[in-house]
Formats: structure tokens, C-alpha cells, sequence
């Protein structure tokens, strides 16, 4: 994982680049949340709670990156 982590600086280190994943991330987090609350399947609910954990993480991928976590 830390060489995972290494590979990624480029990403995570650059302000443009980084403000773009997470302008991203934010888009699809609304569209999840969206999606979250129009759900009725216990199934499809757990799904994007899994999704929505998951943008999460990459949120926090910079502090992961850096050694900030």
C-alpha cells in the first residue's frame, strides 16, 4: 500500500489537480445522496452507503498520501 500511496503524489500534491478530483468526488456524492434518498431496496440503500464510504476515503487520500492520517 505505501508504494500505492507514493504513486499517487502527482495527484494529490498538485492544487489543480487535486481541486478537480474532489470538485468531482462532490458531484458524485450528491448524486449519490440523491439516489440514497429515493431508495426503498434495503439492498440498493447498503450499496451506496457503500459508495458514499468509499468517496470518503478518496477524499482523505491526500492526507493518506502525505502520512497525515
Amino acid at each position: 500500500m505505501e508504494e500505492a500511496l507514493r504513486k499517487i503524489g502527482g495527484l494529490v500534491n498538485n492544487a489543480a489537480l487535486w481541486a478537480a478530483f474532489t470538485g468531482l468526488l462532490a458531484v458524485k456524492t450528491e448524486s449519490v445522496r440523491k439516489s440514497l434518498e429515493r431508495a426503498n431496496d434495503p439492498t440498493e440503500i447498503y450499496r451506496l452507503q457503500g459508495e458514499l464510504k468509499m468517496i470518503r476515503y478518496m477524499e482523505g487520500l491526500r492526507e493518506l498520501a502525505n502520512g497525515k492520517h
